[in-house]
């Protein structure tokens, strides 16, 4: 389980938060399914879990510290 996975923004325009999730995708062997969860405000989380395939699956009211969380999902791919 990775609990946070951050960029700095300056980092962002290299698109490296996508090449880090992809690379913990490629290595995560026997999963039957990948989550990641974010706050609902961070459009730019959503943007990128999208780009990844990920589809929304469930809202979390109130759940983290007030915020409300959105949880996304995909099944790996198969070889």
């Amino acid at each position: 389980m990775i609990r946070l996975l951050s960029v700095v923004a300056a980092s962002l325009k290299n698109k490296i938060g996508k090449a880090l999730m992809q690379a913990i995708e490629e290595r995560v062997i026997a999963a039957h399914k990948f989550y990641v969860c974010t706050m609902l405000r961070t459009a730019r989380n959503i943007g990128l879990f999208l780009a990844l395939n990920y589809r929304p699956e469930s809202l979390s009211p109130d759940h983290y510290n007030h915020m409300d969380m959105i949880c996304f999902s995909k099944y790996p791919l198969q070889p």
